[in-house]
């Protein structure tokens, strides 16, 4: 009976230590796409933000360029 009860023991060790793996790998699986969708979204935002940086140097500087009489040089007698 003792042999039995033993035996049973380290089967769900066994067991148990399987199981513990499993969870293991698949939180680090869920981890490392976690990290990667964090660094894909970095990069979107960054992309985003220096475009945004453009819009806002665009919208602020060619007021006053058209107040200092600059023009593009596409416009043939200035701006309308």
């Amino acid at each position: 009976m003792k042999k039995i009860a033993l035996v049973l023991l380290a089967v769900a060790i066994m067991l148990g230590y399987v199981w513990m793996r499993s969870v293991n790998n698949r939180l680090t699986e869920r981890v490392t796409d976690l990290q990667r969708q964090t660094q894909i979204l970095t990069e979107k935002l960054e992309r985003e933000q220096i475009t945004l940086n453009h819009k806002l140097i665009v919208t602020a500087l060619e007021p006053r360029a058209l107040a200092l009489g600059l023009y593009y040089p596409w416009e043939e007698n200035g701006p309308n």
